[in-house]
């Protein structure tokens, strides 16, 4: 059947939710820059709304970040580069003092160095006991789908609701 905006927003929700799980990794690297006395934001370009992240961190026991930036309410994406340059601007601080920490070596890495970041990427894919079938699908759909078509949001879009696509099609 057809499903509303409200519906499929919740099943993005609950499908983050069930799959979403820490990285020790990046919150053992949160906790020593905490220690540090540095500032902690999580940069993403998640379509889902701050409050839903916030719970996400609270579900999974992340404490420690002082602010988040997310696509879908700041307007720019790490994909195309603009959010560095608005997160620098908004921190008050020059690029080169931020060090961004991600997993996608384009988006986390080359993007971010692009714009003055200092930038490191760490493989967390081995940490996940969720990592699954239902995930290697899900970022396989997301892959062709963002390769069917050169446009920017098309690709944002097929990346970030290729899990509730998958979801979808499994139900």
């Amino acid at each position: 059947g057809e499903y509303s905006w409200e519906q499929l927003k919740n099943i993005e929700k609950e499908t983050l939710g069930k799959l979403v799980t820490r990285s020790e990794t990046m919150y053992s690297l949160l906790k020593y820059a905490k220690r540090l006395g540095k500032t902690v934001i999580c940069i993403s370009d998640c379509l889902l709304h701050a409050d839903d992240i916030w719970k996400l961190f609270e579900k999974h026991g992340i404490e420690g970040v002082d602010r988040i930036y997310l696509s879908s309410m700041v307007g720019r994406s790490k994909a195309n580069s603009e959010i560095y340059d608005y997160v620098a601007e908004q921190e008050q601080t020059s690029s080169y003092r931020i060090l961004h920490i991600g997993s996608n070596f384009k988006t986390d890495v080359e993007n971010a160095r692009n714009c003055g970041f200092n930038a490191v990427m760490i493989d967390n894919t081995q940490e996940s006991e969720n990592t699954s079938l239902f995930l290697s699908v899900c970022k396989s759909a997301a892959n062709v789908l963002k390769s069917a078509c050169s446009d920017f949001w098309y690709g944002l879009g097929a990346e970030a609701a290729g899990g509730l696509y998958c979801r979808l099609i499994f139900e």
